[in-house]
């Protein structure tokens, strides 16, 4: 109890210095709040700061729906085949692309972030630290909810960068591919095309190759050249016969003569040229072209029917998978969230009491020491 009011007759003493300090620390920060208040956020110094949020809900690894379908009638595509051992988190993804230089060099261009801080054009690392000292991310791997926050001075401006925030992320998964699903498509679209083209051009090539020979397959050419020497020598026989016979009646050369004779001279004339026109062709070397322009012509309409469907799954796939969903989009804030001018108050109120008080034990052991020197020389001696 003897130290307790020692101790109680020093504050005593130096009442007066604590509750003037306190006092002076007390009217000086409520006065310094109401200066941060009535000033421009431009220029104040402790200016009212809004923040603005996004809630979104990153989608897991799919365990059902349209996927597990497809999986069920075997139709998985490679990457889905190799996917499904190792899932993806996306929601440490998205946190590394929104604190990516992707992100962040767009809304630094974007919002003018080097004229709003007045900073140098080549200062880019200020730029970024400006950007992302504003910014907070926040995800929670156990129930997917990932939070993308915004503060500044402007309420409107803490939305708006919270909002391209939002869609920046969106449209990297989207292009760059928190998920391959959307190259693949992108990549079957081109190849169905090229295959396209070449199946237009080998059915050109199997089109000019039929109009040219007149048949639609070689063997059909083989056959019909066959039946038109065979139709051909047969009319020749029936005209020699004729003329045979018509001889036998009468010996003069009539007109009836001459004209079975003629009659039978050109069909063995067109026997000759079917003869040498078929003998010009090489049946074998036809017949591989032909196999080879419908055997390449089976396989890209192959080709092109297996891509369509993985095309058309793949379509599927992207529509029923989107890697997170938008549960709260930003708004302009109409409460401030920083900063707590009330707490700043109370500690500095708090500080300058202590520090009033320690000043006062200070200057009450000076004091004591000033009056006894010999006491200085005993605290020496106990400290050596």
């Amino acid at each position: 109890m003897e130290g307790v009011i020692h101790y109680i007759s020093i504050l005593l003493k130096y009442k007066w210095l604590i509750i003037i300090t306190t006092g002076l620390a007390a009217g000086g920060v409520v006065l310094f709040s109401i200066i941060t208040l009535v000033l421009p956020p431009e220029v104040s110094p402790l200016p009212n700061k809004y923040q603005s949020q996004a809630v979104l809900l990153v989608q897991g690894t799919p365990t059902g729906g349209l996927d597990s379908v497809i999986a069920s009638l075997g139709l998985l595509l490679p990457d889905q085949a190799g996917s499904s051992s190792s899932a993806q988190d996306y929601g440490q993804i998205a946190l590394m692309v929104l604190n990516s230089r992707i992100v962040v060099d767009q809304l630094i261009e974007e919002f003018d972030i080097i004229h709003r801080y007045n900073l140098r054009e080549s200062d880019k690392t200020s730029a970024r630290n400006a950007v992302l000292g504003s910014a907070e991310f926040n995800y929670t791997k156990s129930s997917g909810m990932l939070t993308i926050s915004y503060e500044a001075t402007d309420p409107e401006y803490a939305r708006d960068m919270a909002n391209r925030m939002v869609e920046l992320l969106n449209e990297w998964f989207v292009s760059k591919g928190g998920t391959s699903k959307l190259k693949q498509k992108n990549m079957l679209e081109q190849k169905i095309a090229e295959v396209s083209a070449e199946i237009a051009k080998l059915e050109v090539q199997l089109r000019d190759f039929q109009r040219e020979y007149g048949v639609l397959s070689v063997d059909e050419l083989a056959s019909s050249q066959s039946k038109v020497l065979a139709d051909l020598r047969a009319q020749l026989v029936i005209k020699e016969i004729e003329i045979r016979n018509y001889t036998q009646f009468t010996k003069i050369e009539d007109t009836h003569l001459m004209r079975l004779r003629s009659e039978s001279e050109n069909i063995a004339g067109l026997i000759k040229q079917n003869e040498k026109q078929f003998a010009g062709l090489d049946l074998p070397a036809l017949s591989l072209q032909f196999a080879r322009l419908k055997m390449a012509l089976d396989i890209q309409r192959r080709i092109f029917e297996s891509m369509s469907q993985q095309y058309e799954i793949t379509k599927l796939t992207l529509e029923s998978e989107p890697v997170f969903q938008i549960l709260e989009l930003p708004e302009v804030p109409d409460r401030k969230t920083s900063p707590s001018r009330s707490k700043i108050c109370a500690v500095t109120v708090l500080l300058a009491l202590i520090g009033s008080v320690l000043f006062a034990f200070l200057l009450n052991m000076i004091n004591r020491i000033r009056s006894d020197p010999s006491r200085l020389i005993r605290i020496r001696g106990r400290v050596e």
